[in-house]
């Protein structure tokens, strides 16, 4: 196993289910720690690593503060063919999970320039007491050939604000060596010989091919829908990726997901590309497994860190609701309106109440306030509510239906196998003599 320096004063808090269901962690909260490159201080001098930036250079984080790879040096890490090679800067956010089943993430990142570099990541879940990658669900996706060893393709058109480069075979182009002319599909023409001997391009097989994916230990967020925007805004809640990819882009066919028995976690962010941005994530568990929606928002302190050890954590803005943040009063639990705890929207009775009048009918009614208590529940307000009396909310874990994930019996990493060798990208994004700009 690799060791890494942790550029932290103390072990950071965990993360935990909160009482809404989901986990959700915010980068400007600070829980977290920064691994330091395996070739950085004191073993070398990389100076890369997660970093706190609060200028507005990338618009609408949440807080106005957020985590960035920097120096932003247009360095690649695409060469990533198991779990030995993740020797870069990461940001760990340590996950407990109490409920054991499908865990799948969403992430609020955007790229960190205008030009093609700093738009993409990994994300790896390990086992916090051995460090070990867990792997992910089997997956399926497009087969690929190599440009190298086929004779099928003259070379590749790459879009730097997608960073895509889809594959043109011979006979679709004029001169190879110069490409479509006049083709406002095919902006940049990379080719077959410079795609082969420096980018190491693979291109789709077709036919409707698929290849296994069966046990993949990382994830890549790769390209986003409105390509470089550098706003937190333009995909609030990224859920779609590629299972053991390493390219310019991913395919966006798969969910970052792992099927996860109670325990304690880390959930590890890795740059592809320096330059990359994380606001927050938002990861949705058996206990809600829905999505995030476009309008739910994190403000400082909704990390759901409270509770972790020991009772489930106070419950904050919903997920699928109507959007925005709980009020900040509400969630410093120093004030504000309570929610009605008296009924559940459709006249029936909360947890929290039940749980009172439990109380005073084992106390025979000698309770003070017992009669006070059937009242508010007759008149259909929460006795836990104001003005009158504020006692702590009762909080009841809320399961809704769950949400069916993609899954497919199929292969990547496995302990015993041997390693599935992970494609060199098309075109790193990231500079240097093997980049295009």
């Amino acid at each position: 196993m690799l060791l890494f320096p942790v550029l932290a004063v103390a072990a950071s808090p965990w993360h935990c289910a909160d009482g809404h269901g989901y986990v959700a962690g915010l980068a400007a909260d600070g829980h977290y720690n920064v691994l330091l490159p395996a070739d950085g201080p004191p073993n070398g001098d990389n100076p890369e690593k997660w970093t706190v930036v609060t200028d507005d250079a990338t618009r609408n984080s949440f807080t106005g503060s957020y985590m960035q790879v920097l120096p932003d040096d247009r360095d690649s890490y695409n060469e990533v063919h198991g779990e030995g090679s993740f020797t870069m800067t990461g940001l760990e956010f340590r996950i407990r999970v109490r409920a054991p089943g499908r865990h799948t993430l969403f992430l609020r990142w955007t790229g960190g320039d205008s030009v093609g570099g700093g738009d993409s990541l990994y994300v790896v879940m390990k086992d916090a007491s051995s460090g070990k990658a867990m792997p992910a669900p089997p997956t399926y996706r497009p087969k690929v050939a190599s440009i190298c060893e086929s004779g099928r393709f003259a070379g590749c058109c790459y879009d730097r604000v997608t960073h895509a480069c889809p594959c043109r075979e011979w006979g679709s182009v004029g001169d190879p060596m110069v490409g479509p002319i006049n083709d406002p599909t095919c902006p940049i023409w990379v080719d077959q010989p410079s795609a082969c001997s420096r980018y190491g391009m693979e291109c789709l097989a077709g036919h409707g091919e698929l290849e296994l994916v069966s046990r993949p230990i990382w994830y890549l967020f790769a390209g986003q829908e409105y390509g470089n925007v550098m706003n937190f805004d333009s995909e609030p809640w990224d859920g779609t990726c590629e299972a053991g990819g390493t390219g310019t882009a991913d395919t966006g066919l798969d969910l970052a997901s792992w099927d996860l028995q109670a325990g304690d976690y880390s959930l590890v962010f890795y740059p592809r590309e320096d330059g990359t941005a994380l606001d927050a994530f938002y990861l949705a568990t058996p206990e809600n497994s829905a999505a995030p929606n476009a309008t739910f928002r994190m403000a400082l302190g909704d990390s759901t860190i409270d509770g972790c050890d020991g009772p489930a954590a106070r419950a904050r803005s919903e997920p699928n609701g109507t959007g925005g943040s709980a009020p900040a009063d509400e969630k410093r639990g120093s004030g504000g309106t309570a929610p009605n705890l008296a009924s559940g929207g459709d006249g029936s009775v909360s947890g929290g109440v039940v749980f009172l009048l439990l109380v005073c009918g084992a106390l025979g009614g000698a309770c003070g306030m017992c009669g006070w208590v059937r009242h508010q529940v007759e008149m259909n307000r929460s006795p836990l509510a104001p003005p009158k009396v504020r006692f702590p909310a009762v909080l009841m874990w809320r399961t809704p239906p769950s949400v069916p994930l993609r899954e497919v019996s199929v292969g990547t990493l496995s302990d015993s196998a041997t390693p599935y060798t992970a494609p060199m990208p098309p075109l790193g994004g990231a500079g240097g003599a093997s980049s295009i700009a």
